[in-house]
């Protein structure tokens, strides 16, 4: 059973823990799937993308739009964009949730400060170089932990951009014994490659510009750990630019035979595969007994002879996809 068959048409929004927990149970009973993804709002593509395929594959959908400051679990590592939980709200709805947990502060904490804490190992973040703050992990660990315990045996969504925090929270439900199964989503990308993030708002319009080119970078180089060399802009050489035998035959040119590189576009070959190639004049020779007159010295021009580069490739703009 999937598909919100069980609450279809029955979106709501419920403040107090004691009706999470209502309508989890009363799910669960039923035979059916709850599912949770937790969030604290601003919510774009990527987070529209999680909530449909957890709309699809559980009867209850659950998203809880709470951030508020609590002494001892909230950090100053969260980014200060604008929330707007009332517009966030209907696009979950929209999306396919059925159920909006929007709890007061002494709902969620009604003994502060908070004395209890979950603090992940540096271990954890170490591996990433610590990309992520410390106090920032212990604030998501933490939150979450408490989701989960409301909510009871679930499905926790949550997508692969946030590396980091995804691997505390597979350790954390092992280390734990927390009911939940951790469904980690792919990475949402817009047009031009830039994941989808809430952060992206807070960038220059030169930042902006030029954020998509880290990812189009890593792209090439994976091309290139793969075996398959690049021409500009990242897109694959043709087939047909490259020798038969994965560039590694010897090739005849001009009476001699030389190894051709591997990927190289050598020859005949590379005009049939549509490669541009451009000469240069050859040097001039000097007549033997020529002595250069004083100051002069001697051209260089054409040392390099053959220079192939990739005629030009029209890119279509890169759907909304998720990162392979």
């Amino acid at each position: 059973m999937s598909g919100n068959g069980l609450l279809a048409g029955s979106a709501r929004t419920v403040t107090t823990i004691a009706g999470v927990r209502a309508a989890a149970d009363a799910v669960r009973a039923a035979g059916g799937r709850v599912g949770f993804f937790g969030t604290s709002g601003a919510l774009h593509e990527g987070h529209l993308t999680v909530i449909r395929r957890m709309a699809a594959e559980c009867e209850l959908s659950i998203m809880p739009l709470f951030l508020a400051p609590v002494p001892g679990v909230t950090s100053d590592a969260v980014p200060a964009y604008d929330r707007d939980f009332d517009a966030d709200a209907a696009l979950a709805f929209d999306a396919g949730v059925n159920l909006v947990f929007r709890p007061a502060v002494a709902e969620m904490y009604p003994d502060l400060p908070v004395r209890t804490a979950v603090v992940p190992a540096d271990e954890l973040a170490a591996p990433w170089e610590n990309a992520e703050d410390p106090s920032f992990l212990r604030m998501a660990a933490t939150a979450l932990a408490k989701y989960y315990n409301i909510v009871g045996p679930c499905r926790a969504y949550t997508g692969e951009k946030d590396w980091v925090p995804l691997t505390v929270l597979r350790r954390m439900v092992v280390d734990l014994s927390i009911r939940a199964e951790i469904v980690a989503c792919p990475v949402v990308r817009l047009a031009d490659g830039l994941c989808a993030s809430s952060r992206n708002r807070r960038l220059s319009a030169a930042d902006r510009a030029a954020a998509p080119t880290l990812y189009a970078a890593l792209r090439g180089g994976r091309r290139r750990r793969r075996g398959g060399r690049t021409g500009r802009g990242g897109d694959p050489l043709p087939a047909a630019a490259t020798d038969r035998r994965g560039g590694a035959g010897r090739l005849r040119r001009g009476g001699r035979r030389r190894h051709a590189r591997p990927g190289r576009p050598a020859g005949r070959r590379a005009a049939a595969a549509g490669v541009r190639r451009l000469h240069r004049h050859p040097p001039v020779r000097q007549r033997r007994g020529h002595r250069p007159r004083p100051g002069h010295r001697p051209s260089t021009l054409g040392l390099a002879t053959a220079t192939c580069y990739p005629l030009p490739v029209t890119r279509e703009p890169l759907p909304v996809s998720r990162c392979p």
